[in-house]
């Protein structure tokens, strides 16, 4: 998975040198230090379009100065998206925080391979607020983050999304100096150093890229060894994690202390959250219930909504804590939901994949999210709350036909329609053939035990119990529930 490149090898592709503590590379012309020339020929192509350069055009009168920023593939986004560091769209001033008044992006037009420039102005940018409010080098580089956005161009008369880089929040959260990804990863950046060469702006910029390794764990903070230089911040820290580039940082710092490596904001929970605010993503999926599509009965006209934990005066009932409640019983509180966008492929990838984590939405005390285990032996706790996304909370959101004429069934999600929740098996996966894909399962409100009005054993009838049931099973119970709405 990882780059075969060893940790803190530097190499500069057909450029001039990079610059950066302890050593320096020389021109190469067209001889790589590692690796095979013609793939990493085309590696820094497709770099050379997913990053960009950035001309910050700060001060009036005076030439830019420089940084970097990279495409990120956000699912339902009608614009493009270019994540950049906070530092190069604002700056502390005297008289406060001063956005940067003009930003040109060299970008590279696919259809006539050359190099072209768009310029924006502060209406495209967005910070995050803690950064924007007080800017500079005192900051938390943590909060040291901001997006582009930019129009697509046109192709054929329809919008065409540039290719960026995926991302997964749960991959992005690991401790990376372990192998608990699966395996070791190495730390890869890339961007644009401000040589000075590169003053005259006819010229194209040089691309630089460095492959290291990642150095201590902190929450918020992604530290890692491997050259930068000036110019660099707001480029891409990634992983080719199971054969895709995955980013799961924004390098902003270089090395401050010795032996401690550069330093960038983890592309976690929080900042896709706040990306996916900006670019609107959000919008009809947060604060939302959950109910049972079709699951409405004489009985319970009101429907059936899952709720994220059970309130049972029968203290020795051993039940999931995820089940669905209907009506007065319904605690608003718990049937709240926030989908969030959790992982994506490169759009340059085979097989474009969106998965999804479903959190309960509460104003205070801890966010929990739901966690899907597929195995038939766990039940009832196949679905169960967890304090942190891991790789079983992540879900697939099938919805029949796209959400949209020509789209992907489960890359981009209509909070309007029906849907699915898709669970990848995640027991005994020792045993599943390794040339094929790992089974789905899906989400299923189980109405066996929802008892009469009359009941008289005194049973909660708005219960009503979720389990998981294997997609490959083509029939369902008529009284099973597969479709979801949300409300």
């Amino acid at each position: 998975m990882a780059s075969g490149l060893r940790s803190g090898l530097i190499y500069s592709i057909l450029y001039d040198a990079l610059d950066f503590p302890g050593k320096t590379l020389r021109r190469v012309g067209s001889k790589l230090l590692r690796g095979d020339q013609s793939r990493a020929i085309a590696r820094s192509s497709r770099w050379e379009q997913v990053i960009v350069r950035l001309d910050l055009y700060i001060k009036e009168g005076q030439p830019p100065g420089y940084g970097t920023g990279f495409f990120l593939n956000v699912p339902g986004s009608r614009q493009d998206v270019i994540v950049t560091a906070g530092h190069n769209l604002v700056q502390p001033g005297r008289d406060g925080p001063k956005v940067t008044p003009k930003i040109g992006i060299r970008l590279i037009d696919s259809e006539i391979h050359s190099q072209v420039t768009e310029f924006v102005t502060p209406d495209a940018y967005h910070i995050a607020s803690r950064y924007k409010s007080s800017p500079g080098p005192m900051a938390d580089s943590a909060d040291d983050y901001g997006v582009i956005l930019i129009d697509r161009p046109i192709v054929n008369g329809t919008p065409r999304p540039r290719e960026a880089f995926g991302f997964n929040i749960v991959l992005a959260a690991m401790d990376l100096t372990t192998d608990q990804p699966g395996s070791m990863l190495s730390a890869h950046v890339g961007g644009y150093p401000g040589l000075h060469q590169d003053r005259n702006l006819d010229i194209p910029p040089k691309f630089g890229f460095g492959s290291g390794h990642f150095g201590k764990y902190a929450d918020r903070h992604l530290y890692y060894h491997g050259g930068t230089d000036q110019g660099m911040s707001g480029g891409p820290i990634w992983v080719n994690f199971l054969g895709e580039e995955i980013v799961v940082g924004i390098h902003n710092k270089h090395e401050e202390q010795p032996g401690e490596g550069n330093r960038g904001a983890r592309l976690g929970l929080d900042v896709i959250q706040d990306i996916c605010n900006w670019t609107g993503v959000n919008d009809g999926i947060l604060k939302k219930t959950i109910k049972a599509h079709g699951a409405n009965s004489k009985d319970h006209p009101e429907g059936f909504f899952i709720q994220a934990t059970l309130q049972s005066d029968k203290p020795d009932c051993a039940e999931s804590p995820c089940y669905a409640y209907s009506g007065p019983i319904r605690d608003p509180t718990l049937t709240t939901f926030d989908i969030i966008i959790a992982q994506t492929s490169p759009t340059y990838s085979c097989s474009v994949n969106t998965f999804y984590i479903i959190a309960s939405s509460v104003s205070n005390g801890p966010r929990r999210f739901l966690e899907f285990h597929t195995s038939p032996n766990l039940a009832p706790e196949q679905v169960v709350l967890t304090e942190k996304p891991t790789p079983r909370t992540l879900v697939k959101l099938y919805q029949k036909g796209g959400s949209r004429r020509g789209a992907p069934a489960d890359t981009d999600f209509n909070a309007r329609n029906p849907f699915q929740v898709r669970v990848i098996q995640n027991h005994d996966t020792q045993t599943l053939p390794k040339s094929q894909p790992y089974p789905e399962f899906k989400l299923t409100l189980w109405s066996e035990d929802i008892p009469p009005v009359d009941d008289p054993f005194g049973l909660d009838r708005a219960r009503l119990g979720l389990i998981i049931r294997a997609q490959r099973f083509k029939t369902k119970p008529p009284r099973d529930f597969e479709d979801f709405l949300l409300q």
